[in-house]
C-alpha cells in the first residue's frame, strides 16, 4: 500500500523487462552500456562499501561447493541496479535507517558488481547461456505477476500468491533462517 514502494516495484519490473528483452535478442551493446552505466551510479566513489568477501560468501553460497561456478545471469540483482539508476536512488544514501535484510541485498549486489570477473561472467551468462534461460523466464514472468498484484492493490492475489511462495519454500525456511542470521551477525561485527 505503499505509493513509494509502488513507484519502486514498477520501475523494477520495467528495468527487469527491458534487460531480459535484451538478454533474449543477445544485444550485448545495449545490455552492457546499461550495466555499466547503473554501476558507475550507484558504486562510482562509494566509501563505505559492505565488502563480502570470497571466504563470506562461499560459506554461505547455496547448494554443492563446486570449484567453478554454475552460470547464472543474476537478472534479479542486475535489475535491481538498474532500477535504482532510473529512480536515481543510491542506496548508499539510506544506509541510516538499514535493516538486516536491506544491508545483506545490498552486499550481494555489491559483491557482483565490485567484482569485475563475476560481473563479466554474469554478463555473458546472462546474453548467451542458453541453459539457465528457463530460469530467467520464470523469474521475469513473477516479477510481472507481483508487480501487477501491487500495482492494483490486490489483496487477495497478494495473500495467494504469499502462501504459495511460502509453501514452496517450506523446506527451506528454517536452513535460510539460521544462515541469514549467521549472515547478519557477521555483517554487524
Amino acid at each position: 500500500m505503499n505509493p513509494y514502494a509502488q513507484e519502486q516495484i514498477s520501475a523494477y519490473a520495467k528495468s527487469e523487462s527491458e534487460l531480459f528483452k535484451m538478454m533474449i535478442q543477445e544485444d550485448e551493446t545495449s545490455f552492457r552500456k546499461r550495466i555499466y552505466e547503473a554501476k558507475d551510479f550507484v558504486f562510482h566513489g562509494q566509501k563505505n562499501l559492505i565488502l563480502f568477501d570470497d571466504t563470506i560468501m562461499k560459506e554461505f553460497s547455496i547448494g554443492e561447493q563446486q570449484e567453478h561456478r554454475k552460470s547464472n545471469s543474476h537478472l534479479s540483482l542486475l535489475a535491481m541496479v538498474d532500477a535504482w539508476h532510473v529512480l536515481k536512488i543510491n542506496p548508499y544514501d539510506n544506509l541510516v535507517g538499514q535493516t538486516p535484510p536491506f544491508r545483506l541485498r545490498l552486499g550481494i549486489v555489491e559483491y557482483l558488481f565490485k567484482n569485475e570477473e563475476l560481473l563479466e561472467d554474469t554478463i555473458h551468462a546472462a546474453l548467451y547461456d542458453k541453459s539457465i534461460r528457463g530460469d530467467d523466464l520464470e523469474f521475469h514472468t513473477a516479477v510481472r505477476e507481483w508487480a501487477a498484484i501491487i500495482k492494483y492493490k490486490d489483496m487477495d492475489g497478494y495473500k495467494t500468491h504469499f502462501n504459495e511462495t511460502k509453501e514452496f519454500f517450506t523446506d527451506l525456511l528454517e536452513h535460510g533462517r539460521l544462515q541469514s542470521a549467521e549472515l547478519i551477525k557477521k555483517l554487524s561485527l
